[in-house]
Parts: C-alpha cells; sequence; structure tokens
C-alpha cells in the first residue's frame, strides 16, 4: 500500500474514531447531547457555516467510499509489471500474464474445460495467480491441479522472469461427459 493511501486511511479511521468517542459521550452524559444539539442548531442556522459543515461531511462520505473500494480491489496487481535488464525496461501487462496462464492452463491437458485467470501482488516482487477452472468429469482432481499448479507456476516464470508466489486453483465446478440418463 503506497504511503499517501496509509495516511488517508489513517485520518480517515481517526475521524471515524472520533465520532464515535463523541456518540459515546453523548449517549452517555445527556448535558452533552443538549449542547451539541445547540451547536448544531447554530450551524444549521447560519448559512455559510450550514454550506461549509455539509462540504465537509460529503468530503468525509466521499473519502470513506474511495477508501472501501480501495480496500476491495487493493490486492489486484496494477496494469503492469516492469522487468529490468542491461537494454532497458519491459513492461509485462497483467494481461499478459493472465493469458500465459490460461495457456498452461488449456495446454496442461489435465481436464480444463475452461478457465479464468487473476493476478494479484505477492510479497517481495512475486505475484499470486487464482486460476478459477471449469473441469470434466473424467479428472482426477488432487492429481491433475497439482499438476496443473506446478505447470503453471513454471511457465509465468519461464516466460516473465517474474517469481510466482502461490498459484491457487479453485475447482467452479465439473461438467458432466456423455449422455443424460432420465428416469
Amino acid at each position: 500500500m503506497r504511503k499517501s493511501s496509509r495516511i488517508i486511511l489513517f485520518l480517515f479511521s481517526l475521524i471515524v474514531a472520533l465520532t464515535a468517542i463523541l456518540f459515546i459521550w453523548q449517549i452517555s452524559n445527556p448535558s452533552v447531547t443538549q449542547g451539541i444539539n445547540a451547536w448544531l442548531y447554530r450551524i444549521s442556522v447560519n448559512e455559510m457555516a450550514r454550506n461549509v459543515a455539509l462540504a465537509i461531511c460529503v468530503i468525509v462520505v466521499l473519502i470513506g467510499l474511495a477508501m472501501m473500494i480501495f480496500l476491495l480491489v487493493g490486492g489486484r496487481l496494477k496494469k503492469s509489471r516492469i522487468r529490468v535488464n542491461e537494454t532497458g525496461t519491459i513492461d509485462i501487462g497483467i494481461g499478459a500474464i493472465e493469458s500465459i496462464a490460461l495457456n498452461s492452463a488449456t495446454l496442461a491437458n489435465v481436464g480444463v474445460k475452461s478457465a479464468k485467470a487473476r493476478v494479484s501482488a505477492g510479497k517481495q516482487g512475486q505475484i499470486r495467480l487464482v486460476m478459477i477452472v471449469e473441469l470434466y468429469s473424467d479428472v482426477e482432481i488432487q492429481a491433475q491441479m497439482a499438476s496443473l499448479q506446478d505447470r503453471i507456476k513454471k511457465d509465468v516464470e519461464r516466460y516473465t522472469g517474474i517469481p510466482v508466489e502461490t498459484v491457487e486453483v479453485k475447482v467452479n465446478r465439473v461438467e458432466l461427459v456423455g449422455a443424460k440418463i432420465e428416469n
């Protein structure tokens, strides 16, 4: 997580914590409630103060929404991984890494009917791959998926030079092969 994102997340968390403390204080002491209500009334009567308070509230809500979105998609890598060599830089897109993983899954001949690949950041410049696969029914899932993990890891590392931390395979569905039996 970038330093600026951490600072924004810290400030937003601080605002939420202080607001919660204020509400707890307000609930536990009725005189505080009267004082806060009077203060809020004075703000609502004064047009300038009301506009400033509304702007601050809108900014806090937008920051909160931005942080929720950031946290939901934060594990996803940026658009590319840059590799540096003696000649210059090589910019490898996430789509390229996902395509390599999908091609490996298809060429592994382990009964994969269809697959989806997701790449996320790992530790120390490594990447994590998540493969969501649909299999044919005549597959030994444990053995074949272990073989698939090994092949994907080796292919991605060989073709991109980017170390792979883990390859997680999620079997989403097993497709029946052959005719259906009706009663």
